[in-house]
């Protein structure tokens, strides 16, 4: 049947969702992952970035605090307090420890000319004293300076292209971050979209679920729920119920095979959809017994709806030529006041088995 093909691809199309979803998931928690990632290592660098320039200024102090400290000394004046801030800063340069917690950077260039540097300045703060007791060496002083000064240099240098090197980092980190928004904006999107279609595949298997796939009428679940209602019927409102079983099926089952049976089900079934008027309910109710619900249909409306749906099951040949035989009953809430749907259907269904018996009765006779 239609119905159940219906049935099959939504719970297809449902499965592949879920699957879809899934992977969405995935890749938004792997991507989610590796921003944290990125941007631990964005924070680092910029951490880098900022120390190193801490750096280039300490180096750019010593060098020319250095010089600065050279001309005093070459004019008899002795700053044996900038020569201890020398030493401060280039203790913190090497270590990153120390008064002025510097920031030791890891670059091997730069610590090798850092190394040569302090070297370098050991020497000239040796020199610085002993000038201080013979002022013969002045021109030696100078030049040594002046060495230390083009260390300093080179260190400062360096200590700037490792900073470049940082920023260039800092760049390329910036733009996976962005990739990576576009790219969580977009799995986001499309989850959504997933979601949304979810909902719908929902809605749809919840619809079949209350179609009977066998006739394409109102399922036992959705039967069960019409009857649920415990409220009596209002004494103003006339509601006629109808219970319905099709007659011989088990021997139409037992002598040519179940898929005969359910010919003559859904031969049944579009019988009833074509006679019920559009604002009736109409179900399958069990495996032969279907039911029907109307409100405000007056008894000639019922009696002529029950001659109409015999005639229709009359000139079908769902099964070999003898059409479709079936019992019904009906019972009407003005005549069993103070009743809910239930209570009505229970009557109903007696009525039917009667009818059923009748029918049994008169083939008999027949025979």
């Amino acid at each position: 049947m239609q119905e159940e093909q219906n049935r099959k691809t939504a719970e297809e199309e449902k499965n592949f969702g879920i699957a879809k979803r899934r992977t969405l998931r995935r890749v938004q928690v792997i991507s989610f992952l590796v921003m944290a990632i990125i941007s631990f290592i964005f924070i680092k660098n910029v951490n880098l970035i900022q120390g190193n320039a801490k750096v280039i200024n300490y180096i750019g102090l010593v060098r020319g605090g250095t010089q600065k400290l050279v001309k005093e000394e070459l004019y008899g004046l002795q700053d044996d307090e900038l020569i201890a801030q020398m030493d401060g800063l280039l203790h913190s340069l090497q270590t990153g420890e120390g008064k002025y917690q510097g920031v030791k950077l890891s670059d091997p260039q730069y610590q090798k000319s850092l190394s040569a540097q302090i070297e370098s300045w050991e020497k000239l703060k040796k020199k610085i004293y002993s000038y201080r007791s013979d002022q013969s060496d002045r021109e030696i002083l100078f030049q040594m300076s002046q060495d230390y000064f083009r260390t300093a240099d080179h260190t400062v240098q360096l200590a700037q292209n490792f900073s470049g090197t940082i920023e260039d980092r800092i760049k390329v980190i910036e733009w996976l971050m962005i990739a990576l928004f576009i790219v969580d904006g977009f799995m986001i999107i499309l989850y959504g979209i997933e979601l949304g279609k979810a909902t719908k595949h929902n809605m749809k298997l919840s619809s079949l679920a209350y179609i009977d796939p066998g006739t394409g009428l109102s399922s036992k679940r959705k039967c069960e729920e019409r009857l649920s209602d415990p409220a009596p019927v209002p004494a103003a409102v006339r509601v006629t119920c109808f219970m319905f079983d099709i007659n011989n099926l088990k021997k139409v089952n037992d002598e040519l095979g179940h898929e005969a049976g359910d010919a003559l089900i859904a031969g049944f079934g579009e019988a009833l959809r074509q006679e019920a008027s559009p604002h009736m309910f109409t179900g399958r109710s069990g495996g032969d017994e279907f039911m029907a619900i109307a409100v405000h249909m007056s008894q000639e409306d019922a009696v002529s709806f029950v001659k109409r749906l015999q005639d229709n099951c009359k000139h079908r040949k769902s099964v070999g030529d003898t059409g479709i035989s079936f019992a019904v009953g009906y019972a009407v809430s003005t005549e069993f006041t103070g009743l809910n749907i239930s209570e009505l259907m229970n009557i109903a269904d007696r009525r039917m088995y009667e009818n059923k018996k009748e029918i049994k009765q008169m083939e008999q006779a027949q025979r």
